[in-house]
């Protein structure tokens, strides 16, 4: 499965940055800054398969060329990487992430979720959550990514880099709206066969819409039709096991 953080398309976005960024063996490879004029490497969501020692052998010269003292990889796949000489760090990416099958029916699919959700999702549809695709709402984006940043104490990126990544084709911007104000943005890429969550920013959330709930609705709101999957077969999207486990029986 190819992940849109090892396409192109993001490789040319990086490079919009003004970051170097390589392809080597199938495997993007993006340079990042640090103090001190030195830099590191890192790969995201790349296929294992690929980190053979030949590519190892490649990055560590490109490595010695840009002054960078690591070479970072989080593949795709939960595989042990200790025996290509790599040691366990901080996960950047989410460490979980759920495919789900959207060539099933939407009401199957309800089914397989927990209960809770199930019952968040119609409850949230009853108090009139709205959801609007509209990249004309940036300003709207950016006042919630401050608040929630400033709230959960964290620092985002520069404006320009969501400027800048909301300009690529198939990355859209969902807002959700209730009683007339909106209350979270969701960046979502629809990348070959599946969509993904990349960024979710949000105020005090009534306790019913949770980022689960926002997805499911983003999706719905897309332009999706849910009987014929001839183009997107499957969606995958980072989220919490609790919320979409089976019923237990």
């Amino acid at each position: 499965m190819n992940s849109f953080l090892q396409s192109n398309t993001w490789l040319e976005f990086q490079k919009s940055l003004g970051r170097k960024a390589w392809q080597v063996n199938e495997i993007s490879a993006i340079k990042h800054n640090l103090p001190f004029g030195k830099s590191y490497l890192y790969s995201p969501r790349c296929e294992s398969k690929f980190l053979s020692k030949t590519f190892l052998n490649k990055v560590r010269e490109i490595a010695k060329q840009e002054n960078s003292i690591f070479f970072k990889a989080e593949p795709q796949d939960n595989i042990n990487l200790e025996k290509l000489g790599f040691r366990k760090s901080h996960n950047i990416q989410p460490t979980k992430t759920i495919i789900l099958d959207i060539t099933k029916p939407e009401q199957e699919l309800l089914n397989q979720m927990h209960h809770k959700t199930r019952y968040n999702i119609g409850l949230a549809e009853k108090k009139g959550i709205k959801i609007k695709k509209d990249k004309k709402l940036f300003g709207e984006f950016w006042r919630l990514m401050e608040e929630t940043t400033k709230r959960d104490k964290f620092r985002p990126h520069l404006k320009e880099y969501y400027q800048k990544m909301l300009e690529i084709p198939r990355v859209e911007l969902f807002l959700a709206e209730l009683n007339g104000k909106i209350i979270a943005a969701n960046v979502v890429v629809f990348y070959e066969k599946i969509c993904s969550k990349i960024y979710f920013w949000h105020l005090s959330l009534p306790p019913f819409f949770n980022g689960c709930c926002f997805i499911w609705f983003s999706v719905k709101e897309a332009d999706c039709d849910w009987s014929n999957w001839d183009k997107r077969e499957i969606y995958g999207c980072s989220f919490n096991y609790r919320n979409f486990r089976k019923r237990r029986k």
